[in-house]
């Protein structure tokens, strides 16, 4: 049975990718995370930072690549996902 691949493994598998090279934090902009998952993040994942916590759809994408901390910066449209 083929495991189907949800619309963030994209973004999970660059991040495991980064933490790979020993990078405990990475900071990207909501357009790099747009193409890295060759979708659009929704309007809610711009305009709302409780987004970003606690939602399992979206962030198992960082939980399991090993980053436990994320930071969403609404108005610069930045995440920061830190170890």
């Amino acid at each position: 049975m083929e495991k189907k691949v949800l619309k963030y493994d994209p973004l999970m598998e660059y991040l495991k990718r980064e933490r790979a090279k020993g990078l405990n934090r990475v900071a990207l902009t909501f357009e790099q995370i747009n193409l890295i998952i060759d979708d659009e993040l929704p309007d809610s994942a711009k305009d709302y930072k409780a987004w970003w916590f606690g939602h399992p759809c979206q962030d198992h994408a960082w939980k399991d690549a090993g980053y436990s901390k994320v930071d969403a910066i609404l108005d610069k449209e930045v995440a920061i996902f830190e170890v």
